[in-house]
């Protein structure tokens, strides 16, 4: 009798501390996602207000915008690739990396043509000019929802595996 207790007492202690792991590790592993969601959106809101300074084509308000999504494009990718792996899966973090790594892409090669295309006066915005831009912005959203949905892709293998509850982007 004594040892179906002992048994049914180690049982309990050994299911229990299971248990318990693996609520410790879904929530490290939602204050992980957390941590690399707030550094996209960051990098995201940057972006945002440049793109926003094509309404008006300012080129010193263009060129200012730009710069500092740039840098923040750098802060970010120096932030993904600080961060540890998370319980040997890097998936996550390195989609993070290519995500920051494709804005710091852009903002030198195909944002910065924009800004000079943008920044043309009337007169030499020619329809050529134009199909270039749109040439440019093409590109841009390909590369963009590439690189967009390989992190929401990780993020959701993520949370699979760790059973954690991520929102759906709006």
């Amino acid at each position: 009798m004594t040892n179906k207790i002992v048994v049914s007492f180690l049982a309990f202690l050994f299911f229990t501390g299971i248990f318990s792991s693996c609520i410790n590790t879904s929530k490290k592993a939602a204050s992980y996602n957390e941590k690399i969601v707030n550094e996209q959106i960051k990098l995201q809101n940057c972006f945002n207000e440049f793109e926003a300074t094509f309404e008006d084509y300012k080129k010193e308000e263009m060129t200012e915008k730009l710069r500092a999504a740039s840098l923040q494009a750098d802060s970010s990718l120096a932030f993904f690739k600080g961060m540890d792996d998370f319980d040997g899966n890097t998936e996550l973090k390195n989609a993070s990396i290519n995500f920051a790594t494709m804005y710091k892409s852009l903002a030198s090669e195909e944002f910065a043509i924009l800004v000079d295309r943008y920044s043309l006066p009337d007169s030499l915005f020619t329809s050529q000019v134009e199909k270039e831009c749109y040439n440019l912005l093409s590109e841009i959203d390909k590369k963009y929802n590439e690189a967009y949905n390989n992190l929401l892709n990780a993020q959701s293998e993520f949370a699979k595996t760790y059973n954690i509850k991520i929102e759906s982007p709006k």
